[in-house]
């Protein structure tokens, strides 16, 4: 009787670590899924935008253009700098980053610029960049 209780044991752990097992590498491959998902490849632009508000060529910005397509960098939101990116103009590198749907910037009162009316922030898809993986 004492042998089986013992064997009951044993085989019980041996169950509990099989399961925990399992468990880990379920949650280690959605983890790598999650990584994957948010590894991006793409070129750095770096280009003047038109300004509307004054029909003239205003400050340089950044894209990410991924799949002939071009998203604004919204590095606010970002954990690379404007330094790094200016190293990395028209170079196809790899980057943990995600494309998001928002504000560009905040609206910007006319009392500010001098103006009657509120120019208006743009808004819409944007990208934000985590971490450049390579180059």
């Amino acid at each position: 009787m004492k042998q089986l209780k013992i064997i009951f044991v044993i085989f019980s752990l041996v169950l509990l670590s099989c399961n925990t097992t399992s468990t880990v590498s379920e949650s280690q491959e959605n983890q790598l899924a999650q990584q994957k998902k948010n590894q991006k490849s793409g070129i750095v632009l770096y280009k003047s935008r038109a300004d509307e508000s004054r029909n003239k060529q205003s400050k340089k910005e950044f894209y990410f253009r991924m799949n002939e397509k071009e998203y604004f960098i919204k590095i606010s939101e970002g954990y690379v700098s404007e330094e790094v990116l200016l190293k990395n103009i028209d170079k196809q590198i790899n980057v943990k980053g995600e494309v998001k749907i928002g504000k560009w910037e905040f609206d910007t009162p006319g009392s500010i610029l001098n103006q009657t009316e509120t120019i208006k922030g743009r808004s819409g898809e944007y990208f934000v960049i985590y971490k450049i993986l390579s180059n």
